[in-house]
């Protein structure tokens, strides 16, 4: 919201204008996340006014080396950015912390499979929506750190027949047909995929013209999967019967959308917590009858 707000305010203030665009929140976004997310796996054992910032790292000491040890290990190996590196690591500290939240809370020596169920079903929705929650923003972290850091792509313009290669995926143009769908007519391409020799589910990417409000529009391929997605899409013919396109591989993009959907999910347990019903019912007014108006 401040990142959002802060142009508004400095053009009513007139100090100029602010460009709003991706430049903008990558430079607004981090600053502000980052403490954050640093705060965050010491939150839930932060007992108010009264934690102790020596307690709190010595009970999270392991979370802590775990997840800056490997988070520089993976980067110095794969993402070779300082950036990159600071990021992948609070997300891995994150949801590295969430967990020893979820083993302490549920570990009770000599218990067993019993106690352990007994100690879940005794844990508070909210307790469980917070940890949901928590993971999630790990994951979305995650996430958005290895697509900025590994993804792809390339423009190219290719003929009937011609292939791309891209991180190890080949594109082979295969044919356009026309179509015609409900409200515009399309170039409808087709595109086989290979990684190593293996054919994927081919991509169609379209080219529409959409007849009444007389606009081009391109309508992206995708191919989604747990830790990749590939993306076509078509732009303009050129001379000589090629067309233009763009082919992206982004890694890992699914996880941010596992991340938001872990996160609502915690947020919805969360809210559904029986102690707010209850805190819910015990305020509520009470309408009297006839009888108890007289009574009191």
């Amino acid at each position: 919201m401040l990142g959002t707000l802060y142009p508004l305010l400095i053009d009513a203030l007139g100090q100029g204008k602010i460009s709003v665009g991706p430049p903008y929140f990558d430079a607004v976004f981090a600053p502000l996340m980052l403490p954050l997310l640093a705060l965050l796996g010491f939150g839930p054992l932060a007992a108010w006014q009264s934690a102790s910032p020596t307690e709190l790292l010595r009970r999270l000491r392991w979370p802590l080396l775990a997840s800056g040890l490997l988070g520089a290990l993976l980067s110095i190996a794969f993402l070779h950015s300082l950036q990159a590196a600071l990021a992948l690591s609070l997300g891995l500290w994150v949801l590295f912390a969430t967990g020893w939240h979820l083993a302490h809370a549920l570990s009770q020596p000599g218990a067993g499979w019993q106690g352990l169920r007994l100690r879940w079903r005794q844990t508070p929705r909210a307790t469980v929506g917070m940890w949901l929650a928590h993971a999630g923003l790990a994951v979305f972290v995650l996430g958005v750190c290895l697509v900025k850091t590994l993804e792809q792509s390339r423009e190219a313009s290719l003929k009937i027949g011609e292939r791309l290669g891209l991180a190890g995926y080949e594109f082979v143009f295969e044919g356009l047909e026309k179509t015609q769908g409900p409200n515009y007519i399309a170039a409808r391409a087709t595109f086989s995929v290979s990684q190593q020799g293996r054919a994927l589910a081919p991509l169609h990417p379209e080219k529409r013209f959409y007849t009444v409000q007389q606009m081009p529009m391109s309508e992206a391929a995708i191919d989604r999967g747990l830790f990749r997605d590939l993306y076509i899409s078509l732009a303009e013919a050129v001379p000589g019967g090629a067309w233009g396109l763009r082919v992206q591989v982004k890694p890992f993009m699914s996880w941010i959308w596992i991340g938001c959907l872990l996160m609502a999910w915690g947020g919805g347990l969360a809210a559904a917590d029986k102690r707010y019903r209850r805190k819910a019912t015990r305020n509520a007014p009470v309408k009297l009858g006839v009888a108890g108006a007289v009574a009191r």
